[in-house]
């Protein structure tokens, strides 16, 4: 029995979504065909992974609809296509420009010999074969396990390598310690001297039975610094002696928040930004703030009415996409969704509290903040903001972020004189998370009070809509603020 493999927009396989047609076509489709996976009178298989016991069918071709906006789309074996014979190829490798109609036609791109045994409506599970691969082949759960493990895949006689294959081979393995792990230190420590590229076999501890701690990673990479920068046979004394020579040498907690910035001009971003009425907020604010700081002895600030509504808002499902990172894997970039909710509150370190000559910058975390109420999250803030400040912040206090509020409207101050904050923000998105809030000082248009709020994404997670709706839902909140003490 002869079929075509076509695109249609009520197929039985969901075919529409397969060129991303999730919205209604209102207009003919163009694209071009960039390559065919197959070739004629070549059969079209699948693969069973054993150990979750999905199937997924072979890639068929790659087709480029940017003409009609929908990008790049792989067109992979679905339902009784797996298992068919690919007959002749109407649309062959490199023709462009085909349009299509959807809503009067379908999009017809190949025919495909159907076996006789296979039913009309058998599901993928039961006409799937195994791929012929060279050995060793792994499941995805064996090769996921064997990348956690930082190991290969072990030989299997040919067969498929399961996960459970994996963790024999790595079990019977002797434990011979690597070059970081003969030395004695907490796995803070290792990833800080990982982001400061210091060698911990270098580093002399200052612990008990030698175990090397923060300060001597920070301590060698400050003295590798100063070498740098020296002339030979130059001694440098003192980060002092740096600065009158016209060099300074940073902190090490600014080395690291460094390191970690780089991400922001590694990731494709964009920043919608809305203006909300702040009067109903500051009202609130100014009703509750003297009860509410002696009951609970703690300020009363803005950014805990943002982080509470925030915090509720990232547990919707339609938002979930915003509390999530971009992961780099050897075997393919997957996006993470984080189940928890950790919200930090970026706060700057102004001398003689910060570490070094200028200003510092640390994000404190609130853990799983949408269990937390107004209250407490304003109690939890300000102790982590205290310990921020007194320039000993805890390695877990700062671990876990998922997302982030920056209020950079706080008034600053310069010689004796008070000024208004920043009106128009423009954040950086931290590391390993998918966006970030921040908001400035409230400012006056046409005798109008407005607050902007800005939300920059990294656009290889979001794709644009959510972060709009996801504004419109804060405003809604914020201009209502009642509503975020009611929030469950």
């Amino acid at each position: 029995m002869r079929r075509f493999l076509e695109i249609t927009l009520d197929g039985e396989n969901q075919t529409a979504q397969r060129i991303g047609a999730y919205n209604a076509v209102t207009a003919p489709v163009q694209f071009d065909v960039v390559r065919w996976f197959k070739k004629e009178g070549e059969k079209i298989l699948g693969l069973q992974d054993v150990d979750s016991g999905t199937i997924e069918g072979e890639d068929i071709v790659e087709l480029n609809l940017e003409e009609s906006g929908k990008g790049i789309s792989i067109i992979t074996a679905r339902g009784w296509e797996i298992g068919a014979t690919l007959v002749q190829i109407l649309e062959p490798a490199g023709k462009k420009g085909i349009t299509v109609d959807l809503r009067k036609e379908p999009m017809r791109l190949a025919v495909l010999e159907v076996p006789d045994t296979v039913a009309e409506k058998r599901s993928s599970f039961e006409v799937a074969e195994q791929i012929e691969t060279a050995p060793p082949c792994g499941t995805r759960l064996a090769r996921e396990c064997a990348e956690a493990l930082g190991v290969p895949l072990p030989e299997n006689n040919g067969e498929i390598v399961r996960m459970q294959d994996v963790l024999d081979k790595h079990m019977s393995q002797p434990l011979v310690p690597r070059e970081q792990d003969a030395v004695l230190a907490a796995p803070y420590t290792r990833g800080i001297a990982k982001d400061l590229g210091v060698s911990l076999n270098q580093v002399k501890g200052s612990g008990p039975d030698g175990i090397i701690r923060e300060c001597d990673v920070r301590a060698a990479a400050a003295a590798r610094v100063a070498s740098s920068v020296t002339e030979p046979g130059t001694s440098i004394e003192s980060p002092k002696d740096i600065v009158e020579a016209g060099f300074y040498i940073p902190p090490q907690r600014q080395l690291v928040t460094a390191s970690a910035l780089e991400f922001a001009w590694v990731a494709p971003h964009a920043s919608p930004g809305i203006d909300i009425n702040p009067v109903p907020l500051v009202e609130m604010r100014a009703r509750m703030r003297e009860d509410f700081e002696k009951l609970h002895g703690v300020k009363l600030r803005y950014e805990y009415f943002v982080v509470r509504a925030c915090a509720w808002l990232l547990t919707r499902p339609e938002f979930h996409i915003l509390n999530a990172r971009w992961f780099e894997k050897d075997s393919g970039d997957v996006i993470e969704l984080y189940q928890d909710v950790n919200i930090g509150i970026a706060v700057g370190i102004l001398p003689p509290q910060a570490q070094g000559r200028f200003s510092d910058l640390v994000i404190p975390v609130i853990k799983d903040a949408p269990r937390r109420s107004l209250a407490g999250i304003a109690k939890k803030a300000e102790a982590l903001i205290r310990e921020a400040v007194s320039g000993k912040p805890r390695a877990d206090n700062l671990a876990g972020l998922t997302f982030t509020v920056n209020n950079t409207g706080n008034p600053i101050e310069w010689n004796g004189m008070r000024f208004a904050g920043d009106e128009d923000p423009d954040p950086v998105i931290p590391r390993h998370t998918a966006a970030i809030l921040a908001f400035g000082a409230i400012r006056e248009v046409g005798g109008v009070q407005l607050m902007k709020f800005r939300l920059r994404f990294d656009h290889r997670v979001v794709q644009g809509h959510e972060p709009k709706m996801f504004l419109r839902a804060l405003q809604h909140l914020l201009e209502r603020p009642e509503q975020i003490l009611a929030l469950g």
